[in-house]
């Protein structure tokens, strides 16, 4: 296939994310002069190395825009009946804005299960029967926050989402069907492709937006993207390669060969760099909404 090589413009991920925590500080301020403040909890089991790294990342977030940020940490022997418990009692308190679950979980729980317990109206990953329901119908003020961020990284572009050809590779509950539906809501042609598509380079290739999140590095090369083609990459994962020196090494890498799609792309994510950080800013600005969809939460001194 005969291409034009060009240099596609890089989606910066960080100021991005700027963007998106500078647009809180209004809502944060009129919420904070009414005695109200987000409060996160992160309901951890156990230790992971993952896991710790993002909750930092989180952390900051919170403590640049002011919202108040819990790690409830619970001991890698606990049972399904504990966790309950923990998301129970953060349910019942008013002082908590939203819940979420770190994962992975000890692989004695029922992390798929155990997720649609978070209570739907502090479930800030969106990622409950409900929340995901109500998505589905158009009447959530949250949703699943890579989703929320591809979006907005869509939006940084200038791109008119109606009527243009989406193509999203992957599928999974909270990733590629919840972008699907919002590009829906904003008049896309969309796609869905997964691990059963039959000739997947035909789909992407037909793709004026291309959006890959299947965790299969290297999943989409040069040749199966469109001339032109805006590219997010939320592929995230930790490889072991071979380094110059024959040293063994390890990479994070996407699901798009990066320095291919860089020649054919207009506007590309980098891995790391593109996606994560506005997913972050993103778990805030859901923080904001479900304190402002469900107001009698969140008070600025806890009471007792």
């Amino acid at each position: 296939m005969d291409q034009k090589v060009m240099s596609a413009n890089l989606l910066d991920g960080p100021s991005i994310a700027k963007e998106v925590l500078q647009e809180l500080r209004t809502p944060l301020a009129t919420l904070a002069s009414e005695g109200r403040t987000p409060r996160i909890a992160s309901v951890q089991v156990g230790e992971s190395p993952a896991s710790a790294a993002y909750l930092r990342g989180i952390r900051r977030n919170c403590e640049s825009t002011g919202i108040a940020f819990d790690v409830v940490q619970l001991a890698e022997t606990s049972q399904a009946n504990d966790v309950l418990d923990c998301l129970d009692h953060l349910g019942k308190d008013n002082a908590i804005t939203g819940v979420m679950m770190q994962f992975p979980l000890p692989r004695h729980l029922d992390g798929r299960f155990l997720q649609t317990q978070i209570p739907p109206g502090k479930d800030l990953e969106a990622i409950t029967p409900m929340c995901l329901g109500r998505l589905l119908l158009g009447e959530s003020r949250v949703a699943p926050c890579t989703a929320l961020a591809a979006l907005r990284i869509l939006d940084h572009t200038g791109v008119d989402l109606k009527g243009a050809e989406c193509v999203v590779v992957g599928m999974s509950e909270i990733v590629g069907k919840p972008i699907a539906i919002l590009l829906l809501d904003r008049f896309a042609t969309t796609t869905i492709c997964h691990v059963e598509t039959r000739n997947l380079a035909e789909h992407t290739r037909n793709a004026d937006i291309l959006i890959v999140a299947t965790g299969k590095p290297h999943l989409i090369d040069g040749t199966m993207i469109k001339p032109g083609a805006i590219v997010i990459d939320i592929g995230y994962t930790t490889v072991e390669v071979t380094g110059e020196n024959g040293e063994r090494k390890t990479e994070t890498q996407g699901d798009v060969v990066f320095a291919e799609a860089a020649e054919v792309a207009s506007w590309l994510t980098p891995v790391p760099g593109g996606v994560g950080p506005v997913t972050r800013a993103m778990l805030m600005r859901n923080a904001v909404e479900a304190l402002l969809e469900h107001p009698v939460a969140a008070r600025t001194a806890r009471e007792g």
